[in-house]
This record gives structure tokens, sequence and C-alpha cells, in this order.
């Protein structure tokens, strides 16, 4: 499956660097990096080597289905990566997931989103990530299979962040409604 192409790209800027996240054809995620301003960016410019990410040895999964990423950056250093994993309460029923890393990409972990708090995600469903500067706060929106609609989970950028920092507004558009205009 070396040929095939990556699936679900999400890209940040940090420390004049761009990384560019993935999915590889394994369903790990992965990323490449390069240089993040124009003047040095050229037709003939080539980012990094693959590279996958890793929580301590382990690498990180997408649920089957689910290649869809979220990414963000800020405060410097911190980035986050948002996707579709595993249920490990209930295998048929995959959840939102974060990783991230306060070291520009060297050392990964696993967040609160996921492991202590597990939002359902329905099939078909993207994911989208930002950070809103006015307010400092991380933003994830996705579609709720639990609730059937479009939703956002949200919580400060600042400080050591918990499990109980994270909000959530489950019922945006509920996914029956029309999205046609």
């Amino acid at each position: 499956m070396a040929d095939a192409p990556p699936s679900a790209l999400s890209t940040v800027e940090l420390s004049n660097t761009t990384f560019v996240f993935y999915v590889n054809a394994d369903g790990y995620i992965g990323y490449l990096k390069g240089p993040a301003d124009s003047a040095n960016t050229k037709q003939t410019t080539v980012y990094s080597e693959p590279q996958l990410v890793k929580v301590g040895s382990e690498k990180v999964q997408v649920f089957e289905g689910f290649e869809h990423l979220g990414a963000i950056a800020y405060n410097e250093k911190q980035m986050r990566v948002y996707y579709v994993a595993k249920n490990p309460d209930n295998k048929k029923q995959p959840i939102l997931k974060e990783i991230w890393s306060d070291d520009v990409g060297t050392t990964w972990k696993y967040g609160a989103l996921g492991d202590d708090m597990k939002y359902s995600v329905m099939q078909g469903s993207g994911i989208n990530a930002v950070v809103l500067p006015g307010t400092n706060e991380l933003r994830v929106y996705f579609t709720s299979d639990t609730n059937r609609s479009l939703a956002v989970a949200w919580m400060p950028a600042i400080g050591d962040l918990h499990a109980g920092d994270w909000n959530l507004a489950a019922k945006l558009r509920s996914v029956k409604d029309s999205w046609n205009v």
C-alpha cells in the first residue's frame, strides 16, 4: 500500500515550520515538516520524510472509515490533533480523541478528550479544530452520534488542561434538518 495517497490532510504552522498531518494507508497518523514562510517555499521545495506520530512507542491509529483530522497550533510551541478512535467501552461507537505536544512535535501525549471525556462521532463526520484568539479557546467541531447533530467541544487554551475543562454544545443543528440552501 506504499503508493496509496494520504488522506485527511490537516496543516498547522508553528515555530516557522509547517506540519502537514495525514492518515496513511494503514490508518496511522503521520506528518511531514517543511518551511512555513513563502520565501523559502519554491517549486523545488520537498518536505521532510514522513514521520509517524507516536505516544511513547505506540502508533496513533484512527477508527477505520473515519480518516478525518483537525489540527491546531497555539502558544508558540503547542499542537493538538483531533481524530476519531475506537471507544474502549463500546467497540461499535467511535469517539473523538486528541493527541497533543507542547514541544513543537518532539513528544506526543494523549489528551483528556477521548480518555476522560468521551464524545461519540457519527459515521461520515468531518472534524474541524480552531483556536479563537479573542477568547483563547480551543474548539473542535464534529457530528455527534449521540445527538445526531453538529456539535462543538471547547476549552480554554491556557494553563494545565484537564478533562473537566471540556464543555460541549451538542445540538447546534440536527442532521435531520435540511443543510441545502
